[in-house]
């Protein structure tokens, strides 16, 4: 078995993970040489986004000259079965986790099959006549996936919508919006939206707002529309130095409805206290894209929840044709607890499934790498591929003139604001000739030498 100090000398463990694992031998009642390794092992996976140690899995690989692997952990005293209180947890699959991520993952769970299980909610007065208001036919699709996704969040108490680029998730909530402040009749409705940052909180406000002003309602209707939406931390009511949240299960947030944009951002353990603090009564819309990079912290709430959903149970798919009109297709499996809550976007308007970018990014998330190759190196693809600088330099002009004629002429800043947010020049990288760095530095170059910013400062209009 390979030492601590020989693993930390090739990075893959790191001093944290080290004295992690040296807390645990201290307060192990029984010496277990298979405890360190396993403990810093599973701090580091933790540092890495994951919620536990599959040792099930890589007991193989870790411990080849010890059977009995799971006897030493669970003799050690520190180890424990899942409802114990032990500073690391041994689920009987054989997955590790340090304990707090164990109930963060455990009670997530239990909140979400408790809202999964909850009866349907009568949808109301005659929705059917707005839902095909707001969600007319569309030319060329087989099944309106909005409409569907609508109705799913009329009826359930948790309703998941995932989407990838252009499948009008937004559009889709603001129309939700609409049905529910047309089912309130008192008036007095409490919704909230939210997102886990504050530019993704800003641009889905923005998104709602002109959503909102596009929709066949009046003026009156429009307006009972929300837009206003703030961070999560914000909503939960963060305590100065990080001590925890106002708002938990014993002070419950003040909701009927929470929408959350960007849930592929949010951690297990964010996710976890905010079920915690929404009544159970309240309707929870989560808003994301499961092919989206998963949070920086640990966990992937989002994929996770989708799973394998592939489609809804007999009894709620019948339900959703009669109210929404629509054919849709039974699912190829079992559904899961789960299943009826998921609602898959699958129509991009922002570009065909069949064009350039739509085949590579099929290609991308299904991990086919010499198909993406292909496609970039085709040169009968004239949307892919390299870039060279000339071209880069002349759309660019041409996609900041509206933004640089505005600044130049001293433009309202909403208009200008407006007219810079409608061309984004995008790279994976930050460093390099085609990183952020370099391709701002020549596009200031290119567009200074025409005499449309001031080239050569640091900072400019």
């Amino acid at each position: 078995m390979e030492s601590l100090g020989a693993l930390r000398e090739r990075h893959q463990l790191t001093e944290l993970d080290i004295r992690f694992a040296g807390l645990m031998e201290r307060l192990a009642e029984t010496p277990a040489p298979l405890l360190v390794l396993a403990a810093a092992l599973c701090s580091r996976a933790t540092r890495e986004g994951h919620l536990c140690l599959p040792l099930g899995e890589t007991a193989s690989q870790l411990f080849p000259d010890t059977p009995d692997w799971r006897r030493q952990l669970t003799g050690s005293g520190v180890v424990g079965a899942p409802g114990s209180f032990h500073p690391l947890i041994l689920d009987p699959e054989g997955r590790l986790y340090l304990y707090r991520y164990w109930d963060y993952e455990t009670r997530l769970a239990q909140d979400l099959l408790r809202r999964a299980r909850q009866p349907l909610t009568p949808p109301g007065a005659a929705p059917t006549a707005l839902l095909e208001r707001l969600f007319p036919p569309v030319p060329g699709i087989d099944v309106n996936w909005q409409k569907v996704a609508a109705a799913t969040a009329l009826l359930r108490n948790f309703t998941l919508i995932s989407g990838g680029p252009g499948t009008g998730k937004t559009s889709t909530v603001v129309r939700i919006l609409a049905l529910l402040q047309a089912q309130d009749d008192a008036g007095d409705q409490r919704i909230a939206l939210a997102a886990p940052t504050g530019k993704a909180a800003a641009r889905l406000q923005e998104a709602i707002a002109r959503a909102r002003d596009a929709l066949p309602l009046g003026p009156e209707e429009r307006a009972r529309i929300p837009d206003q939406a703030q961070t999560l931390h914000r909503l939960l009511g963060m305590r100065p130095g990080g001590a925890g949240f106002r708002h938990h299960r014993d002070n419950p947030l003040p909701l009927d409805t929470l929408i959350l944009d960007e849930a592929s951002m949010v951690d297990l353990a964010l996710m976890s206290k905010l079920l915690q603090a929404l009544p159970r009564r309240a309707r929870l819309i989560l808003l994301g894209d499961r092919h989206q990079l998963a949070s920086v912290e640990a966990g992937a709430v989002l994929g996770d929840i989708c799973g394998d959903a592939d489609g809804f149970s007999p009894g709620f798919r019948e339900t959703l044709e009669s109210l929404t009109g629509e054919t849709l297709a039974s699912g190829t499996g079992k559904p899961g607890p789960l299943s009826d809550a998921v609602v898959y976007l699958r129509h991009s308007f922002r570009f065909a499934g069949d064009s350039s970018i739509g085949r590579l990014g099929d290609a991308v998330r299904r991990g086919q790498a010499e198909r993406v190759l292909g496609l970039l190196q085709d040169r009968d693809e004239p949307a892919l591929g390299e870039i060279e600088g000339p071209r880069l330099i002349q759309e660019a002009i041409e996609g900041y003139a509206d933004y640089l004629r505005l600044v130049r002429e001293g433009g309202p800043p909403e208009a200008v604001f407006d007219a810079f947010g409608r061309f984004r020049i995008l790279t994976a990288l930050r460093r390099g000739p085609l990183g952020a760095e370099g391709v701002n530095r020549l596009l200031e170059r290119a567009i200074g030498e025409q005499g449309l910013l001031r080239s050569g400062d640091e900072w400019y209009r």
